[in-house]
């Protein structure tokens, strides 16, 4: 994934890790797989996130990649604001450069890591490496998050699946039911709408208004001490549950909700709001079987504890 890349970059530009020492583990047929299918799936069109993230270590290597290219930073399109968010396929462009650059494609093994060791290194299936290991994994260890309710749509004969689920089919000729009141939710509902559907959105709450997912102060030095003394105090479990409670997951950026809310004016999309889970249920069965429908899931993933998060043999 991209953390994984970043590490295996930042290990030859700051550490003087030679390439060959390096090897990135992931069972993916590809590097940054699951990012480029999930991206695609939810119909990003630009990062939450500044053009000062990448893949690269230097905050200005995204930028000096489209300046080469005579991309213009003020430019609609490729960068959109504030903060210069690149557009996924400039992102994208970029990923892909480094990989090439810094030839990644050949440090990748298609296999999945079991447990760390505590003496350093990993284990899969049998066998041990040693080594030291660097975790990368994300926030997507508790999988994919399905209500439980999901069975009782499929009985019915409505067609439900999740927004990041492999399986999930296209059915351009079904009318969107989208369910979730998070960034991936309302992407996927405007990727509708520019292709000529019009789309249901249905939540239990309020959408949440905030331009990051996280509490931006913990990227530079001035929350640096909190998580310090955390690891310092309860370990990586403690640090883990800090950086886990500054997570603004659910919620949207401004424009994004600006834009859905524009599209509802017109008549392009629904945005219906259902605090009692057993009347949202009962209305979304109501909605897909008025209409012929697909009932699309954009409800994240499951949230792991701290505990959980820490993968086995890590101490």
């Amino acid at each position: 994934g991209l953390q994984g890349c970043f590490f295996a970059i930042a290990l030859q530009e700051l550490a003087g890790i030679s390439h060959d020492a390096i090897r990135i583990y992931d069972p993916a047929p590809r590097l940054l797989d699951t990012w480029l299918r999930q991206t695609a799936a939810c119909g990003m069109s630009h990062l939450r996130s500044s053009s000062s993230h990448s893949i690269h270590p230097d905050f200005n290597h995204l930028r000096n990649f489209a300046r080469s290219r005579g991309i213009d930073l003020w430019k609609p399109g490729p960068f959109s604001m504030p903060y210069h968010r690149p557009s996924l396929e400039l992102f994208n462009d970029h990923a892909a450069h480094c990989i090439g650059e810094y030839r990644l494609e050949s440090l990748h093994v298609r296999a999945r890591v079991d447990r760390l060791l505590p003496g350093g290194g990993i284990g899969i299936a049998a066998e041990e490496l040693p080594g030291i290991a660097l975790y990368a994994g994300g926030f997507q260890h508790g999988g994919l998050n399905i209500p439980p309710w999901t069975e009782d749509l499929r009985r019915r004969g409505i067609p439900a699946d999740h927004v990041f689920s492999p399986e999930t089919p296209a059915a351009a000729e079904l009318r969107p039911i989208i369910v979730g009141s998070g960034i991936s939710g309302f992407q996927y509902a405007l990727r509708e709408i520019r292709e000529g559907r019009k789309p249901i959105l249905v939540t239990r709450r309020e959408p949440e208004i905030y331009r990051f997912d996280f509490d931006p102060c913990f990227i530079g030095p001035r929350c640096r001490p909190r998580l310090d003394e955390a690891l310092c105090n309860g370990g990586a479990e403690a640090r883990m549950e800090l950086i886990l409670q500054h997570r603004y997951s659910g919620t949207i950026p401004e424009e994004i909700y600006r834009e859905f809310r524009h599209s509802e004016r017109i008549g392009n999309a629904e945005l219906l709001i259902e605090p009692d889970q057993d009347r949202l249920v009962a209305a979304i069965a109501e909605l897909a079987e008025s209409t012929p429908s697909r009932v699309v899931f954009c409800t994240g993933f499951a949230r792991p504890s701290a505990a959980e998060w820490k993968p086995a043999g890590l101490e």
